[in-house]
């Protein structure tokens, strides 16, 4: 059963990832991603750079809310699960919550885990990318392993929360 669990949670990012690869690949053969975006007509063309710097504040805001959000959760299932009484009347849901929380657990470790690695990924590629004088280091492979992280991150810590949801009211 743990086997399926790792299958099932490798499985995710890497589809996210090959998908969004091809895709970019197709849409724009032979090139690389440009951080640097193009303004808004009438002047379309002109290149603005770094101008991706508002853009990745916003994605890495995002990517830490979700980092928080899984941490805290991963603290509460925690102390609940050290602070269960040993004698004593419990509820249906203090029991059904008991039964659902290594698998919790697991789904939102693997979201930090997702949120780092896209925090880590796209700073750096982001780095490399305004360091390089050609400015074409952010490949489409890159571009798509941040995507799977980055999304892959975000499904893990909806689904934990729908699993504890559905293994507590049902």
């Amino acid at each position: 059963m743990l086997l399926l669990w790792a299958l099932a949670i490798a499985a995710v990012p890497l589809l996210i990832g090959i998908y969004s690869c091809r895709s970019f690949k197709r849409r724009f053969p032979g090139s690389n991603v440009s951080l640097d975006p193009v303004e808004a007509a009438p002047s379309a063309k002109k290149i603005v750079s770094g101008g991706f710097e508002t853009h990745i504040q916003r994605y890495q805001d995002l990517a830490k809310l979700l980092l928080t959000l899984a941490a805290a959760t991963i603290a509460f299932l925690v102390n609940f699960l050290t602070s269960i009484p040993v004698d004593g009347k419990r509820s249906i849901y203090s029991l059904r919550l008991e039964k659902v929380c290594p698998s919790a657990i697991a789904l939102l470790g693997v979201c930090a885990v997702c949120a780092i690695l896209f925090l880590l990924s796209e700073n750096y590629a982001y780095e490399t990318y305004c360091h390089d004088e050609e400015r074409d280091s952010y490949t489409p492979a890159w571009y798509g392993f941040n995507l799977a992280v980055g999304f892959s991150g975000f499904l893990f810590f909806l689904a934990a929360y729908a699993w504890l949801a559905y293994r507590i009211l049902w």
